[in-house]
Parts: structure tokens; sequence; C-alpha cells
């Protein structure tokens, strides 16, 4: 199938006070004949100390890195946005309350945030979803509170940033037949960029692995559903690493606006599940910059699913941030 398709996502900011703000952003996105809406995230934010902001509402969340900071189109280098990263495996936002900040160790500095926000939801509904984790928990299933954070160590100022981020919690099922399942989340990311004159242009690497476990479960315990009863343990694995490259000491303007990518991406699901089966994709890109926060992208995609034949694909996207 081929298809054009339209999003318009407006970040909204307002400065309240020296040290109070509010951030927002609502995304429209044609699907079919019809526009979605969806609030991204609106959260209101407090600085009262230089290495401290606290905020509450809606935020996206600081496990998951790419969604944090790499989601937004012109800043994704890519017109796709990787597996593992979304997928059910980590969370894209959190209803809740958050603490975060940075603290300068030398020349090397120290990033983090703790979070707490409604818990996961338990999905029961059919043998591709069991056991999976729903993030988009506006009200929460049960009592308990998901738990989260991320420290992120740069050694050498902005040019490498390590990080490891984590969540826990209790997922509940809306329907409250089967109990809740215990899951961990974890995560290990890790982006570099450098300027050098000796490669006559700018460099740059990002990744992020994600690993979760869930607790065993029985799903479909009396065969109601018709794909059980099934019993296991959810747990998956993946993630994503990228590089680029952009000439942009060439002395040729179009050279020096021209951007070469090369990505891997992957998805593990559990083993045993028929229902789902294990991903991989191979992509190469190519991105013109038309302005600083304009891009046309085009990539060429090799997607290879278990079970699933010739799913590679041509992707062009023109982006704007403004």
């Amino acid at each position: 199938a081929s298809n054009f398709g339209a999003t318009l996502s407006p970040l909204l900011l307002w400065k309240l006070s020296d040290n109070l703000f509010v951030e927002s952003e609502v995304e429209f996105e044609l699907e079919g004949s019809d526009t979605s809406t969806k609030l991204e995230f609106a959260q209101i934010a407090w600085s009262p100390l230089d290495f401290l902001t606290i905020g509450a509402g809606k935020f996206l969340s600081p496990s998951n890195v790419f969604v944090e900071r790499y989601e937004p189109k012109w800043i994704n280098k890519f017109p796709d946005t990787p597996l593992a990263v979304y997928d059910g495996l980590l969370p894209e936002s959190h209803v809740g309350a958050q603490a975060r900040g940075g603290l300068p160790i030398g020349p090397s500095r120290i990033n983090y945030a703790l979070y707490v926000g409604n818990g996961a939801r338990l999905q029961t509904g059919s043998a591709e979803e069991a056991g999976a984790l729903g993030f988009d928990n506006f009200t929460d299933t049960n009592r308990n509170k998901s738990v989260g954070g991320r420290v992120g160590f740069q050694p050498y100022g902005e040019m490498l940033e390590l990080g490891y981020a984590f969540e826990t919690g209790k997922a509940g099922d809306p329907d409250g037949v089967v109990p809740d399942a215990g899951y961990l989340l974890q995560s290990a990311d890790f982006d570099f960029s450098l300027d050098s004159a000796l490669l006559r242009g700018r460099l740059g690497a990002r990744g992020q692995y994600a690993w979760s476990t869930v607790d065993r479960r029985t799903y479909d315990a009396d065969s109601s559903l018709g794909f059980g009863p099934l019993d296991f343990s959810n747990n998956r694995d993946g993630g994503y690493a990228q590089l680029s490259y952009r000439p942009t000491h060439s002395g040729r303007d179009w050279l020096s606006s021209t951007e070469f990518l090369a990505r891997y991406d992957r998805l593990n699901n559990p083993s045993g599940l028929s229902a789902l089966s294990d991903q991989q994709r191979y992509t190469l890109g190519l991105d013109y910059w038309l302005g600083s926060s304009t891009v046309l992208k085009l990539a060429y995609e090799f997607d290879q699913e278990q079970g699933i034949q010739d799913n590679n694909a041509v992707l062009l996207q023109l982006a704007t941030g403004f």
C-alpha cells in the first residue's frame, strides 16, 4: 500500500514568571477520512533551584529518551520511528509528577529525572496483546502507581551522554479477570556528536536498548476468548542504533546541506508466543536540510519480520519546526 499523510503538532509555551512556566503539545493527524486530535503533553513546571525543576500534569516519559528528545519530525532524522521505543515496551508519557535537573561535576555533568504516575494497564483481550503493557492511563486501573527515573552522565560536556532508566509498578487488568502483574522496565541509551574539521563535517551516533519483565500470568484461562489458556511471562527487549554524517565543512552549499544516515532496529517478542514474531529492520536514509529546522527526508527500509515477506518500504517526508 502507498499513502500520503499529514500531521501538525504545535508546541505551546507560557512563561508565567522567572521560575514558573507551562508547556503543552497537541497533535492533529489524518486517520482515514477523519482527523484525530491527541494531547501529547501538558504540564506546569516550577524551578525553585538551578538544579531542580518540579512538574505535574501529562509529561513525556524521562525513561524513553527518543520520545522525550528526538521524536519531533524535524528532530528525528528518519521519516519513521524506531522499533522498541514504542510497541508497548517503553511508555511515551505519564500522568503524574516529576522532579528533574542537572549537576556539574568538574568538566562533567549528571542529569537526573524521577517521576511517579498512573500505573500501566495489563492487556488481556487477544493473543497478540496478552501480557503487554498499555501506558495510556488517564485513570489508574489499581491503587499502585508507576515509579521511574533516568540518570544521564556527560563526561565531556555535550559531546557524549550515557544514560540508564527504569520504571516499576503493578499493571492492572481493567476487567479484573487477571491478577495484577508486577513489571520492571529498564533501558540504556547513548548520544554522541562530533563536529570535526578532520572529518570535514559533523558525525553523530545515538541509540537505546530496552528490556521489560512482566510477572507470569494466565490469559484467557477459560478459553472464552478463543486463544487460551495461555500461561507465560511477557518479557521483551529491543532497541535501535543509528549513525549520521553531514559534510558541513565541504565548502559546497548543496553538499553541506545533505546528511547521510543508517539505522538498525529490532524488537524481540516472548519466545513460544506464536501470535507475535520478532522483527528487525535496516534503514538507509538521505536528508536534505532546506533550513535549520526544515528537512526533506528519503529512506529505504529493509524490514525482516518472521513469517512476513517483502515488507520493505520507501519513505519520504517533509518536516519543519517553528
